[in-house]
């Protein structure tokens, strides 16, 4: 029997070996960049883990992932460099690192199959890795094993077939986390149809939302673009002058607002610009010129624009709803609310957020008065009752400008230009005046 002495096996020092690992670590970055952008989150933390690698004698990935580059001589360049580390690997790593890396898959190989020996089903097996940040699905396949990897919502990331029936289960799913570089992660069973039952629940919820995306874009291309107009076309009920720079008046003559929460949304009122009733509602810019002005606005439902009044006061009770008498000389009904205060809230008489513009009754000629009202209502959404509403203060959710030191008055000397005497003017000669 041969004796093996071991102070002939080259033992490599931590720097070679450190500096293999930043080699491979930097290759990836330079010759594999999308898929290194897709799975190295932490450079520093990539060197060390293949440093790990590399001290355990797991060598056969990386010469894979090498001879992957070597037998692909598009690159010259990435050819050569992968050729360069693969003789670094062969030299530093030790002779005996397939020992080692024998040793250690079935180290692995015996503690997945204690995890295995414990589920009912050998052949359909679900794992929690490291605490549910990923989770394996695999069974037995006709040609060898079928596999999916989730993330920690179940979400599908990865999946496949390993054809390589003649594997067992332990040694199948040693394989699969090894090329995820997922070796030593912590295991836990799981229970295999728990575990496609939230898979498919993951996946249902995805292609829901998909689904509402798509119906949302759709309901987008349907909703009518209205272009905005010139304001001399409705000068017989508004003048220029009456108009602000960031107000817009579409076709139709609907004259929009930058919304007070979120500007980049608009808002019209419940009035055309010639005083005729319409729906409020909430615009977004639907097309823009080149220098960015808004030209095209559209509907939007749902917008995150916040309401710009807040509910104060206690509650004011209804005394009449329904039908509410209006006109002086025409006698008609709108639909709308009488308050115990009196006040007339129509249902016509609302803004885009939903309020209710506050209104007094002169023997059926209606009057506006500057009052906001909302109304509160019951479990099944009946109107029970208002409450007065006043303005937001958006501007205390501005960040406030740091108050500035006021300077000392010899720094404030310091500071002062010296000032010059203005030239005194020459007198005028008294022939001179008229």
């Amino acid at each position: 029997m041969a004796n093996i002495n071991r102070n002939e096996e080259k033992v490599p020092a931590p720097e070679e070996i450190h500096g293999l690992a930043a080699a491979l670590d930097q290759f990836g970055a330079d010759f594999d960049p999308y898929e290194y952008m897709d799975t190295v989150e932490d450079k520093e933390q990539n060197i060390r883990d293949t440093e790990a690698m590399l001290l355990a004698g797991k060598t056969d990935g990386l010469k894979n992932y090498l001879l992957g580059f070597i037998d692909d001589d598009r690159d010259p360049q990435a050819v050569q460099a992968a050729q360069e580390l693969m003789k670094r690997l062969e030299e530093i790593i030790p002779q005996n690192a397939l020992r080692t890396a024998e040793m250690s898959m079935e180290q692995n190989c015996n503690m997945i199959d204690g995890i295995l020996n414990n589920l009912p089903n050998p052949e359909e097996v679900g794992l929690s890795i490291d605490g549910g940040s990923r989770y394996l699905a695999i069974q037995t396949c006709d040609s060898g094993y079928d596999y999916t990897f989730f993330n920690q919502d179940f979400q599908e990331l990865d999946g496949g077939q390993l054809d390589n029936p003649e594997f067992s289960m332990s040694r199948a799913i040693y394989e699969l986390l090894s090329d995820e570089r997922l070796q030593e992660a912590k295991l836990e069973a799981l229970d295999y149809a728990f575990l496609v039952e939230q898979a498919e629940a993951a996946e249902k919820e995805k292609r829901a939302a998909v689904l509402a995306a798509q119906e949302m874009q759709k309901q987008k291309q349907e909703t009518p673009i209205l272009r905005v107009v010139p304001v001399n076309r409705f000068e017989r009920y508004i003048e220029p002058g009456e108009i602000t720079q960031d107000q817009y008046i579409v076709k139709g003559g609907i004259l929009l607002t930058p919304c007070a929460s979120t500007p980049d949304f608009y808002e019209s009122s419940n009035r055309r610009v010639n005083g005729s009733y319409i729906d409020a509602h909430i615009y977004e810019v639907a097309e823009r010129s080149k220098r960015g002005r808004p030209t095209a606005f559209r509907v939007v439902e749902d917008a995150p624009v916040e309401n710009p009044f807040e509910p104060v006061g206690k509650e004011i009770a209804i005394t009449q709803s329904g039908g509410i008498p209006c006109g002086l000389v025409y006698k008609h009904e709108m639909e709308g609310f009488i308050l115990s205060d009196k006040t007339v809230l129509l249902q016509k008489e609302r803004d885009a957020h939903g309020n209710y513009y506050g209104g007094i009754s002169l023997d059926g000629m209606m009057f506006k008065i500057p009052k906001m009202y909302t109304p509160v209502t019951d479990e099944t959404g009946r109107i029970t009752a208002f409450r007065q509403m006043r303005e937001k203060d958006f501007s205390r959710e501005q960040p406030q400008k740091k108050t500035e030191k006021k300077p000392s008055i010899r720094e404030q000397l310091a500071k002062k230009p010296e000032q010059h005497t203005a030239a005194k003017p020459p007198a005028k000669r008294k022939d001179l005046e008229r």
